[in-house]
């Protein structure tokens, strides 16, 4: 009989947890879903962030992300600046047309030096 007990006091303890992971996420995805609104709002840009497809087919999924800020008042589709982050931490502008076209005087002022 205690050995009944013991598991159902297990799955007891098992099914609390879950629900709490299960909390825990649910507001985790609120607060940042409230941040990325806030951001948005205040600095005018969208930020996206997903892991490249190259890392995660390595099956590094964390070791690299790319960042995609998309202005508010964009004038076209392609106006969207990405940041890669590499390994040692420091962000990377990744070069575009739309970069080298509209950007290149404020990237060579504020990123390259």
């Amino acid at each position: 009989m205690s050995e009944g007990y013991d598991s159902h006091l297990v799955s007891a303890q098992v099914a609390d947890l879950e629900k709490a992971k299960t909390r825990l996420s649910q507001v985790f995805k609120a607060q940042i879903a409230g941040f990325r609104e806030a951001c948005y709002q205040m600095f005018g840009y969208q930020v996206d962030v997903v892991a490249e497809a190259a890392a995660v087919k390595a099956g590094k999924a964390a070791a690299v992300s790319l960042y995609t800020l998309t202005p508010q008042h964009a004038d076209d589709a392609t106006a969207k600046l990405q940041f890669r982050m590499n390994r040692e931490g420091k962000m990377q502008l990744v070069t575009s047309h739309y970069v080298q076209s509209r950007l290149s005087k404020e990237v060579e002022t504020f990123i390259d030096r």
